[in-house]
């Protein structure tokens, strides 16, 4: 999922969000724990390739098969922590 940076016009804080290219974020509240729905602009920030894919040949599989586990373990971690704040 593309990841984009934007810019608060009230404090002048950037902020970085993962979110498909179909959508779009206008306040702060949005991608932050901002309660003031401040107005944000998306910034330029380019196309940059990952330094591992990009300075390692490796096959496109294997690149795959990394970046599902590396989520995996993510969401997994994620799944505990939730599980510990709701069964109380």
């Amino acid at each position: 999922m593309p990841r984009y940076s934007y810019k608060c016009e009230a404090c002048g804080n950037i902020l970085d969000a993962s979110h498909p290219m179909s959508e779009t974020k206008e306040s702060c509240s949005e991608i932050s724990d901002c309660k003031k729905k401040q107005p944000i602009n998306k910034l330029f920030t380019g196309f940059h390739a990952s330094k591992e894919v990009a300075e390692i040949q490796r096959e496109a599989g294997e690149v795959v098969r990394e970046s599902i586990e590396e989520y995996r373990k993510n969401i997994d971690e994620l799944r505990k922590d939730f599980q510990e704040r709701f069964e109380d």
